[in-house]
């Protein structure tokens, strides 16, 4: 038995960069948030110390989302 798979993904190659752009920030936001969420708990942060803590990870993670 073998499974084929098959991905239609854009041609153009600026939609095929935001594309791989967004699987990459997807799976990065799911890993950060599941990680932060026991740091907020029991935490007097601010949401803006938690949006600079996003940001600041986002760099760490060279994944621009704020153009």
């Amino acid at each position: 038995m073998r499974a084929i798979l098959e991905f239609n993904l854009p041609e153009d190659e600026q939609e095929l960069k935001d594309y791989q752009d967004g699987v990459k920030c997807k799976y990065f936001l799911h890993r950060w948030l599941q990680e932060y969420k026991r740091v907020l708990e029991g935490s007097n942060k601010t949401g803006v110390e938690v949006f600079d803590d996003l940001t600041e990870a986002l760099d760490k993670e060279n994944i621009e989302i704020f153009d």
